[in-house]
């Protein structure tokens, strides 16, 4: 019995620590400051292609969801929203959302507060 007790007591301690440590770790993911920092809502602006009807914007959460909107630009109606997730650190931010066809995913360079692509740029919305 006492060597029962002994393996049960062991076990408890060796992978209850482990689950722990496992928590501790998700928890310190969970608390980037980039998260933080680029947190948001940005109007989505497509180089080389002056404003139209319709406009982008990705909003994320410091948690790191993100959602994507279409929308008219000047009625502000809604269009489409997606849902996903982002994450950053100092030279790039990651954007992934779950569209129709599957999962889009935009990488985004950081340089100097500037965020953008070959062919999109990011401006955070300010209100």
């Amino acid at each position: 019995m006492k060597a029962i007790a002994c393996i049960f007591l062991f076990y408890f301690i060796v992978f209850g620590c482990n689950q722990k440590q496992q928590i501790q770790t998700v928890k310190k993911t969970e608390i980037s400051p980039f998260l933080k920092k680029f947190a948001g809502t940005y109007e989505v602006y497509v180089k080389n292609v002056g404003i139209t009807e319709d406009s982008e914007s990705y909003t994320l959460s410091e948690s790191g969801l993100a959602e994507w909107k279409w929308f008219e630009r000047k009625s502000g109606h809604i269009k489409s929203i997606k849902s996903g997730i982002w994450s950053a650190d100092e030279k790039l931010l990651k954007i992934t959302i779950e569209g129709n066809s599957g999962r889009i995913n935009e990488n985004f360079k950081i340089e100097n507060e500037n965020i953008g692509n070959e062919s999109r740029m990011l401006r955070k919305v300010v209100r």
